[in-house]
């Protein structure tokens, strides 16, 4: 989380496979979007995601529950689930105007460029290689 928070690079770059580390971390195979986490551990990320998110929607511009849902990559299969449903570990398929649901790091993808919540409105350049980092409440503005 360290990582992601200080938008370190330089240390993502010192682990031995990168963004994959990270994924083997939260035992997460981003290939295929499988959860590896046992259970009690899912539970209790899942009330501290869910609290983190309630608070975000209510200053967000997102409001409506169609609105509300997210595209995550799980058992090899994309499906559309809700904002609160998201894991830690979750695999998130982002497209233009979706709202980022919580801080996490591009695994891959071209030209995405995002406004950050405390950017006014600046676009910022999100790449794999250069700028993994994805925060929450961020808002897709470019994507390939």
């Amino acid at each position: 989380m360290k990582i992601v928070k200080e938008k370190d690079l330089d240390r993502l770059k010192k682990l031995p496979n990168g963004v994959e580390s990270v994924a083997k971390t939260l035992e997460t195979d981003i290939k295929t979007g499988s959860l590896m986490i046992k259970r009690r551990l899912v539970d209790n990320m899942r009330d501290l995601v869910q609290k983190h998110i309630k608070s975000h929607l209510r200053r967000s511009k997102v409001r409506n529950s169609s609105e509300n849902q997210i595209e995550v990559l799980r058992g090899n299969k994309r499906k559309k689930i809700s904002m609160y449903e998201i894991v830690v570990g979750d695999v998130v398929c982002l497209k233009i105007g979706d709202e980022v649901p919580a801080d996490g790091l591009l695994v891959e993808g071209n030209n995405l460029q995002v406004e950050e919540d405390d950017q006014d409105g600046e676009t910022v350049q999100v790449d794999p290689d250069k700028n993994p980092f994805l925060f929450s409440g961020s808002i897709v503005v470019n994507s390939d």
